[in-house]
Order: C-alpha cells, then sequence, then structure tokens
C-alpha cells in the first residue's frame, strides 16, 4: 500500500468521531463512505461493525462492536488483543464533533486516488503489452 494514498490519522479521528457521536455523525458520512473508503483493513472491519449497530439504532461501545463482530463473522479478526486495544484507543481519541466530516471527506478523496492509481496502472500495464498486431 503506497502511504501516499491514505492517512491513517484521518481514518482514526473519523472512527473515533463516529464512536463518539454515533448516528448523529454517521447520517452526515453514510451516503459517501462505506468500509472499502478506508486503506487499513482493520478499519474496514471496524467500519462495517460500526455500521451495522448504528443500522440497528444502538450505541457504539466495545460490547456492541463485538458483537456486530460475531454476527458478521469478523471475531477472529476484531477479538485479538492488540485489535481490542485498538478499539479503545480509537475510542478515547479525542477529535470534535464538527470535524468528523472533513476527515470522512479526506477518507474518501484518498480512496479516490488509490481508485484512479488502480486505474492507471491498469491502463500503463495494457500499454505495455500492445504488440502491434491488434485490430483499430
Amino acid at each position: 500500500m503506497d502511504s501516499k494514498l491514505s492517512d491513517m490519522g484521518a481514518e482514526r479521528a473519523l472512527l473515533a468521531g463516529l464512536f463518539e457521536y454515533g448516528v448523529e455523525v454517521y447520517v452526515e458520512i453514510s451516503d459517501f463512505i462505506d468500509h472499502t473508503s478506508f486503506s487499513n483493513y482493520n478499519n474496514q472491519l471496524i467500519y462495517k461493525c460500526i455500521q451495522k449497530i448504528l443500522s440497528n439504532e444502538a450505541a457504539v461501545d466495545l460490547p456492541s462492536i463485538l458483537s456486530a463482530a460475531e454476527q458478521l463473522n469478523l471475531a477472529d479478526t476484531i477479538k485479538s488483543k492488540s485489535e481490542i486495544e485498538y478499539i479503545d484507543s480509537l475510542m478515547a481519541y479525542p477529535v470534535k464533533k464538527e470535524n468528523v466530516v472533513h476527515f470522512a471527506a479526506q477518507v474518501k478523496k484518498f480512496e479516490f486516488a488509490r481508485k484512479a492509481r488502480k486505474i492507471a496502472n491498469k491502463i500503463d500495464k495494457d500499454i505495455e503489452s500492445i504488440n502491434g498486431d491488434e485490430s483499430i
């Protein structure tokens, strides 16, 4: 993963904002952010769990994350000691409510950049495979 095409701080702040403010901020970002917007696989899984919790209009906390992970068959990853410590750190991560949408926009911009890079790489590969025998 090209670190220039992700912002782990923005991803962390977005998740922390969802923990802190729940559905209040989720409704503002859910139209343009989904789990694939995150570059970090574990952040994708955490977002899936948060999405499940908030779709049921429940509060986001560690027990609800663990329950959602079970329901989504993600428990093996989410229940690891390091992942629980990371989730705990997200819950304590200070983020202002008014900044959550800004962080979501940053995460989305990097998602667009990663997709553009992937398309550009495919185009480059396709161009390299030209041998002159192709039809026009």
